[in-house]
């Protein structure tokens, strides 16, 4: 016989503590945001947000480059690089 175990989400502390791991990860550029995918500082985000004369963003409020790696503009999709 296989013991059960019951597990109890809650669905207001759920959705709290998912926010709180992944408010780390989230970084604002322009007027928008996008989200560090690799430790070695390869973010994600849309491509219409990315200014030609502009290659910051705002990291834990402090102002950062980046470099455009892709740009794929039918997916309005691009990777960038910090």
């Amino acid at each position: 016989m296989n013991p059960v175990e019951e597990i109890i989400i809650q669905e207001n502390t759920a959705l709290v503590d998912i926010f709180e791991e992944v408010e780390k990860a989230v970084v604002g550029i322009n007027n928008g945001s996008g989200l560090i995918i690799t430790s070695d500082g390869l973010i994600v985000t849309f491509a219409d947000l990315l200014s030609e004369t502009e290659n910051y963003l705002f990291l834990e409020k402090e102002k950062v480059e980046f470099e455009i790696l892709r740009k794929d503009l039918k997916q309005n999709l691009a990777l960038i690089k910090i």
